[in-house]
């Protein structure tokens, strides 16, 4: 049996354990942060291609609601994912911090605890209110559709 750690309550395994999620951290950190400026240019393409549009008869209230979709989908799906990015790259910083040291300080520990489940908070708290606006989408849609067929 592998002897705990007095000062951080961990065993040698259980912090290389702790340590091989770095670099899982830092590629999930990367791979969202793309995604996020990824759904910037993919909004700047849409509002670029705004003119043809209303060359081509959208004008009025569509094209407000083109505009606002455009906006409002670009700032969420980048502001989703640039946040989760960052806080899993702290989390993959403060990993580092622990990786670096023998026996790392237990402060070093618990901040990487700590940043790691502010990133599953965060996440969850997104994905709560992604479930949540799905499920008024369908609900509206679906009061629209009885309304019209009736």
């Amino acid at each position: 049996m592998e002897e705990t750690d007095a000062e951080t309550g961990l065993t040698p395994r259980a912090a290389r354990a702790l340590v091989a999620t770095q670099p899982w951290a830092n590629f999930a950190g990367i791979a969202a942060i793309s995604v996020a400026l990824l759904a910037v240019v993919r909004g700047i393409g849409r509002l670029y291609r705004l003119p043809g549009a209303l060359a081509a008869g959208m004008h009025g209230h569509a094209t407000a609601v083109y505009i606002g979709g455009v906006i409002a989908g670009t700032l969420w799906v980048a502001g989703f994912n640039g946040v989760l990015g960052w806080l899993a790259l702290r989390y993959g910083g403060a990993l580092a911090g622990v990786a670096r040291a023998e026996r790392p300080p237990a402060a070093a520990v618990v901040c990487a605890f700590r940043l790691q489940h502010r990133f599953w908070r965060v996440q969850g708290i997104l994905w709560a209110v992604v479930m949540a606006l799905l499920v008024l989408g369908v609900a509206a849609a679906s009061v629209v559709l009885l309304a019209l067929h009736r």
